[in-house]
This record gives structure tokens, sequence and C-alpha cells, in this order.
């Protein structure tokens, strides 16, 4: 767990989509986060980031769970779905 990060999560087409948000007003900036990583992949750059824009951290749909759809079980998979 993270001190700077509190994920939440989303149901998006059936599937869940665990996301942070923090930061402040300001440009948005997404953050995909890099494959096996997740959201916490960001706890370094977080105070920085946030310091300038309002950040919105994504984890690919099901992320690390086991028997999802295809669309959620793969790199190639998560490429394809668009909330």
């Amino acid at each position: 767990m993270s001190a700077l990060i509190h994920p939440k999560t989303i149901t998006v087409d059936g599937l869940s989509v665990r996301y942070a948000e923090g930061g402040q007003d300001g440009p948005d900036a997404i953050l995909m986060s890099p494959w096996p990583e997740s959201v916490y992949a960001f706890e370094p750059a977080w105070p920085h980031l946030a310091a300038a824009a309002h950040l919105v951290a994504i984890d690919p749909p099901g992320f690390r769970r086991i028997g999802l759809p295809p669309i959620a079980d793969e790199p190639q998979g998560n490429g394809a779905f668009h909330p």
C-alpha cells in the first residue's frame, strides 16, 4: 500500500478497472501502467507530477486476475480495450 496513491475501482463493460487520481487543477495527465506493473509504479514520480497536473493512473482492466475474457488477460487484449 502507498501513502501517496489511493486506488479505486470502476466497472467498465463488465470488467473491473483500477485507477488512482490525484494532483491539482490544471492539465490532465493520463498515466497508463507499464506492463506488468500497476498504478504503484508511478509512486516515485507522483508528487512531482501532481504538483503540475491532475493525474489519473489506470491499471489494465482485470489486471492480475485469473479467468477473465481475452481482452483482460494479455497485453494485446488490453490494447484493444476502449472504455
